[in-house]
């Protein structure tokens, strides 16, 4: 995850995130081996890879030389995307998968502590890079976040 953070001035601030997963999930089962013309143990799964970018807007409440508390709302766009492979030459297989068009939503509060002036420690409570998959789910990604901050 990557997010960029600009202040308009000393209480707003506008950032886009930007985020990228990857996910697999595998197991063995067997199938037919050409070469020995017999079954036998092979790995099969599922690959999943998910992207969002979303602009945000921060309102900065506390700010001090150290610490930055902020409350912000985000709206955005993603795209996930689904695919299976195994190692068995001659066996196939596919996953069906409806999807809508995913908005990106959050709605944090966070806080930042610089150790020094250009290097600090974030977190962030609330729904964090949560999807609204429409007229079918709401999928909340992170409830609390954390990582490191730099200061250009």
């Amino acid at each position: 995850m990557l997010k960029l953070d600009y202040m308009l001035n000393h209480r707003f601030s506008v950032g886009l995130n930007a985020t990228y997963s990857f996910s697999r999930l595998s197991w063995m089962d067997d199938g037919w081996d050409t070469t020995i013309h017999a079954r036998r143990p092979y790995e099969y799964g599922i690959e999943a890879e998910e992207i969002s970018v979303s602009l945000r807007g921060n309102y900065h409440f506390l700010v001090r030389k150290r610490i930055d508390a902020y409350a912000g709302l985000g709206f955005g766009y993603g795209r996930f995307s689904l695919g299976t492979y195994t190692e068995a030459p001659v066996n196939q297989f596919s996953v069906a998968y409806d999807f809508p068009k995913p908005l990106a939503v959050e709605a944090t509060v966070g806080m930042r502590y610089y150790i020094r002036p250009w290097i600090g420690l974030y977190t962030e409570f609330g729904l964090g890079k949560s999807w609204i998959l429409f007229r079918k789910k709401f999928l909340p990604e992170s409830l609390i976040q954390f990582g490191l901050n730099f200061r250009i």
